[in-house]
């Protein structure tokens, strides 16, 4: 059954690769914000049952590397999506005529990060995160400004999936 998949090398680049990227990037962001939530909450109890200073300098280090290290996580899962949507578009077989069918693809997926940007927005406010701007900066530029984002892989992804019939 797997060698079927492995010889047919005919698929869609929008909705293997693109889609995915975009859910799982806003599934990370929210249970990144939710955890950083908890985390802030219950730490100053914990600090008090920790008997020793060392302890507690410990979780005050850990609490203060958390915002920095999940941010660049982020980073790096987008631009880790970035290259397998590089790497799948390269490996792709496909006819020029099947332009037209990803480019109507692809406005449904640009229509989904637009509605995922709002939501995130909306997200930040009603559920008071306001301070994830300056908490995470990186993390919050990236989901305000996915619809540039979603452009960009999806410019890079149909150059290399097109181009390489070119060369």
């Amino acid at each position: 059954m797997l060698k079927c998949f492995c010889k047919n090398k005919k698929g869609n680049i929008i909705l293997d690769g693109i889609t995915i990227i975009v859910v799982l990037i806003f599934l990370v962001v929210v249970v990144n914000l939710l955890w950083s939530s908890l985390y802030k909450e219950f730490i100053p109890d914990v600090q008090k049952e920790v008997q020793t200073a060392q302890g507690r300098n410990a979780l005050e280090v850990q609490r203060n590397a958390y915002p920095k290290s999940m941010d660049y996580g982020v980073v790096f899962l987008l631009i880790a999506m970035w290259i397998a949507v590089l790497i799948s578009a390269s490996k792709l077989d496909t006819s020029p005529a099947f332009f037209i069918i990803v480019a109507i693809v692809y406005s449904i997926v640009l229509m989904c990060s637009i509605y995922l940007s709002v939501e995130f927005q909306d997200f930040i406010n009603d559920y008071g995160f306001e301070d994830m701007e300056t908490e995470f900066p990186i993390t919050y530029f990236a989901l305000s400004h996915l619809l540039a984002i979603m452009i960009l892989i999806g410019a890079t992804g149909a150059a290399v999936l097109y181009a390489k019939n070119t060369l």
